[in-house]
């Protein structure tokens, strides 16, 4: 008997393990590189450069599918499963295209730009991280319908073998941090990328045959619930964050941005061991369960489960001396630690929240959600003009934030509870 199954005892906490083991894997290579990164090559400002970058890749990444790749988990037939793939990686490919086009006119009609003189060239490789990690997350839903969890596992530690030697490599030869920072993380996707096409060649090019443009387009018409809802509600909640480090960029200077890249990257690890795994496996669960109490009993028991770890890592936050940090990285990485005490506040409820968000997809309550999510927004706006107008201070900015992101998630698992709660009593289905 395979011992991990009997510890386990059943698929699902299998294949969260299977997911798992991968996800630490690749972030214990992020963890102890970004140490060394830290403490001997690149400082807060070439971090703060870096933090700009992954913050806009990210926001243009989690838009580029339009949320298609999310209903390939729930095909039934083999026939839709891959049209929907197809629909989700074309649309990366015309979404990163037309990014690119945006891109090209903003460099040349705006070379003042702050964000544009900051970035640089490295501002092109933008599309590039769109387009091979788009394509990757399809990729990955593919691979999830099909219960690929060590094939998933794999591209985890793909991407941080591959990403970290050329931060490294290039740290010196560039002479500005920031670039190679980027150009590693980019390489790091484009082998995903190139991990993406070998699965697919290896295992699932003779499906081709069964692709149909009309069928593509049929499809995203009766999932149109993705791009109206779904997308716009991720958009929110990505483009919150960069909005914050746009803001603190711009008010606050390089440096801070570059000491909260870090402190989310350190709290991230901790997170995104169990959250990453434990949200594609879920997802993939719930898909088959069709009673609302037993839904209601598996979001209560995992919203409890996962409030563990994060309590811990809080404990462990706040427990930690300051002047140890400051041994291991230096001086010029002194505020690190009281800002990770901060943000690890808010990212342990988010962690939880977002884990868990695939509920609403099972519910088909995207459209609360994304009311829910301008609700968020518009706290965030206000906060952050409050904070400009009336507190003027890098730390106050970042109370005040992190009390409305501890408030909204809060709400949101709340929500997400109470409306189990009323399909439960109405007896839906």
């Amino acid at each position: 008997m395979n011992p991990i199954r009997h510890i386990t005892k059943g698929t699902f906490g299998y294949h969260v393990l299977t997911l798992a083991s991968g996800t630490l894997a690749g972030q214990l290579i992020l963890f102890i590189s970004l140490f060394f990164l830290q403490r001997a090559f690149y400082g807060p400002a070439a971090f703060g450069v870096f933090t700009l970058y992954v913050s806009l890749s990210e926001l243009l990444i989690d838009m580029s599918g339009f949320k298609y790749e999310l209903a390939i988990v729930n095909g039934k037939r083999v026939k839709d499963t891959l049209n929907t793939f197809l629909l989700s990686v074309s649309t990366v490919m015309f979404f990163s295209l037309a990014v690119l086009g945006i891109l090209i006119a903003i460099y040349i009609l705006f070379p003042e730009m702050k964000m544009v003189k900051e970035l640089g060239i490295t501002l092109f490789l933008i599309p590039v991280s769109i387009f091979c990690f788009g394509s990757f997350n399809a990729m990955n839903y593919w691979l999830n319908n099909k219960e690929k969890y060590g094939s998933m596992s794999a591209g985890k530690i793909i991407n941080s073998l591959s990403s970290e030697p050329i931060k490294f490599a290039l740290a010196a030869p560039l002479k500005y941090g920031g670039a190679g920072l980027i150009v590693g993380r980019v390489f790091g996707q484009f082998l995903l990328f190139v991990y993406s096409l070998y699965l697919f060649y290896k295992n699932d090019r003779k499906v081709l045959r069964i692709a149909s443009r009309r069928r593509m387009q049929h499809l995203s018409k009766l999932h149109r619930n993705y791009p109206l809802f779904v997308m716009p509600g991720t958009l929110i909640t990505t483009g919150i964050t960069y909005l914050f480090f746009q803001f603190i960029f711009e008010v606050f200077g390089n440096e801070k941005v570059g000491l909260l890249g870090p402190s989310i990257s350190y709290v991230g690890v901790a997170f995104s061991i169990l959250s990453t795994a434990f949200a594609q496996v879920f997802y993939k669960k719930i898909s088959t369960i069709s009673d609302y109490g037993e839904l209601k009993k598996i979001y209560l028991k995992f919203a409890g489960l996962l409030f563990i770890p994060g309590t811990a890592l809080f404990l462990f936050v706040y427990i930690l001396p300051n002047a140890w940090v400051v041994l291991l990285l230096g001086e010029r990485w002194g505020e690190i630690l009281p800002i990770t005490r901060i943000m690890v506040l808010w990212m342990t409820f988010s962690s939880v929240a977002l884990s868990l968000s695939h509920i609403h997809l099972r519910m088909n309550t995207q459209a609360v959600m994304f009311r829910l999510e301008l609700v968020h927004l518009i706290l965030v706006i206000v906060a952050l003009l409050v904070s400009y107008y009336k507190i003027g201070t890098f730390y106050g900015t970042l109370y005040l934030f992190t009390g409305v992101q501890i408030f909204y998630y809060a709400m949101a698992i709340l929500t997400a509870i109470y409306l189990l709660d009323r399909k439960q009593k109405s007896g839906a289905v």
